[in-house]
């Protein structure tokens, strides 16, 4: 029995794990528990894919068994995470005024869900992404959400908050969604660039800083995801344009 080949299949395993145990904290509005085991979820994607290729073992059922984990950790227990910090916004509003169809905008957060399922099975089929990414991966934009539902940015007031969800659910969402399954390069690990570890380092750097200030606040990692974000969208519609290549 080879056991080398059951290895980053392994990994992708404990990245599935880690995202169902995420999305139980997101639903009991852990979010600190939730962003851990998304975090964890995050360092064994990476190591899943890096195994395989140092170890010569990658199979057609590891790139699937990968999509499907993501999925899960990426996509569904994200959603959770926004879901459940939209009710928490929107509670104090439904003691205060009569709403009806508002009490539905947190189920826009599920979106997030539905398109990164369609990006990974998209992702599975387009040789175009096998050393770059065209759209934002579901890990950065499962971060950017996360950054979201811990950052310390919305209004306290109850009109406020009730704009606050409307602008993610009706305005946030949709733009992420779009980003998911989009056309637009953006730079990743594997092109073989220094900038991608740079561009990290500073994130982190970013992020750390922002959570030494205000403590639990994922104002850092938001703003670090919309950099990331931003660089893309630059690069495509203002600097030279280019295509991941094949």
């Amino acid at each position: 029995m080879n056991i080398r080949k059951h290895i980053p299949n392994s990994i992708t395993l404990c990245n599935l794990l880690c995202g169902c145990i995420a999305i139980q904290k997101g639903f009991n509005y852990d979010f600190d528990g939730a962003t851990l085991y998304i975090l964890l979820a995050a360092v064994f994607d990476f190591f899943d894919g890096f195994a395989a290729r140092k170890l010569g073992v990658s199979s057609p059922i590891g790139k699937e068994l990968d999509s499907l984990a993501d999925v899960v950790s990426f996509g569904l227990a994200p959603s959770v995470m926004l879901y459940c910090f939209l009710k928490t916004q929107l509670f104090p509003c439904l003691n205060t005024m009569e709403l009806s169809l508002v009490e539905l905008l947190p189920y826009c957060a599920f979106l997030i869900a539905a398109f990164s399922a369609y990006r990974l099975a998209k992702f599975n089929l387009d040789q175009r992404q096998t050393h770059g990414f065209l759209g934002v991966p579901t890990p950065a934009n499962a971060l950017l959400l996360i950054g979201l539902s811990t950052s310390h940015l919305a209004e306290q007031t109850v009109y406020g908050r009730l704009w606050a969800v409307a602008l993610i659910a009706l305005v946030v969402v949709p733009a992420l969604c779009y980003l998911l399954v989009c056309e637009i390069p953006m730079f990743s690990f594997k092109d073989g660039k220094r900038w991608p570890y740079l561009f990290t380092i500073a994130a982190a750097v970013v992020s750390e800083a922002v959570a030494l200030w205000h403590p639990y606040d994922g104002t850092g990692l938001l703003l670090s995801m919309l950099v990331y974000v931003g660089i893309g969208l630059g690069l495509h519609f203002f600097g030279k344009r280019h295509e991941p290549a094949a």
